[in-house]
């Protein structure tokens, strides 16, 4: 996705790698909006606006704050200070009251993304507060893990360069499955849709407090045909897909490692069921 005009990079302080690097952003934040519930929105210092958007994604797990197009836009007046204040900090920023657009009440905070030392651009969410009730835990846990994604964003850990770019069969989404595991590869949570895909496979007992390379492994009748990036994805060490196949269902999956300045605590894999498109793709 093509974010930078040329008179925006007349304005970028960039180095090496870093425009790159806010196009990885965005072309992986649909995953951050998901599990946030939120809106996303990336902004740009601009000497005519303040800041100007760059990129919007709406989430697919819940409505959207904006039914119009602001890409292009210059920031709204009262959001900037809370823009600005992220930029400078170099860490999140919520802002003290809730916003209000039209329709809703929305909290907003202010993430900038940093890469070696300096803010690139902020990124803002806007999570809709007007439907007021308990969160489930898989809304908890999915919140969790976007402020962990965009976290490690301010430290420059992700988008990760290693991470899977482009178009591939059944690259899995927040809404087919996720597992969120710790720092040993145990399962903290699976989502419905996780717990489903794995049954689908064979596996009949709960995913939770078990490590998801044990499971796989039990899962497997024949290791020679295991693709070698498997074990390196169900224990969440690295950014990478795999897939697995087991009584004629195939699974995709993709980590998400979580690290903070000292340590990997954690990773995501999400998972899908690809079985049709295998199905498809012989057929063809």
């Amino acid at each position: 996705m093509a974010i930078f005009t040329d008179p925006i990079r007349e304005h970028a302080d960039f180095g090496p790698g870093d425009a790159e690097w806010l196009h990885l952003l965005v072309g992986d934040w649909q995953m951050v909006a998901d599990l946030a519930f939120a809106d996303l929105a990336l902004w740009f210092p601009h000497p005519e606006f303040g800041y100007i958007a760059l990129a919007h994604v709406r989430p697919s797990t819940t409505h959207t704050a904006f039914h119009s197009d602001f890409v292009g836009e210059g920031i709204r007046s009262d959001l900037q200070p809370l823009v600005d204040k992220a930029w400078n900090s170099r860490s999140i920023e919520r802002s003290s009251e809730t916003n209000w657009n039209s329709e809703m009440a929305l909290r907003v905070e202010a993430v900038p993304m940093v890469r070696n030392g300096r803010t690139l651009a902020v990124v803002t969410t806007h999570m809709d507060l007007s439907s007021s009730r308990m969160p489930s835990r898989l809304e908890l846990t999915y919140r969790q893990c976007a402020y962990d994604l965009l976290r490690m964003g301010t430290l420059g850990l992700w988008p990760d360069f290693a991470s899977p770019t482009g178009s591939r069969r059944g690259a899995p989404r927040v809404g087919d499955g996720l597992i969120r595991l710790d720092a040993d590869g145990v399962v903290q949570y699976a989502s419905p849709n996780g717990v489903s895909a794995f049954r689908r496979l064979g596996d009949g007992e709960s995913l939770e407090g078990r490590s998801l390379a044990e499971v796989t492994a039990g899962l497997l009748k024949d290791r020679r045909l295991v693709d070698e990036t498997l074990p390196l994805v169900v224990t969440g060490r690295m950014p990478w897909r795999s897939e697995i196949e087991s009584r004629g269902v195939s699974l995709s999956l993709r980590a998400i490692p979580l690290r903070d300045e000292q340590q990997r605590f954690g990773a995501l894999v999400l998972c899908r069921d690809v079985s049709a498109c295998a199905a498809v793709s012989w057929n063809w």
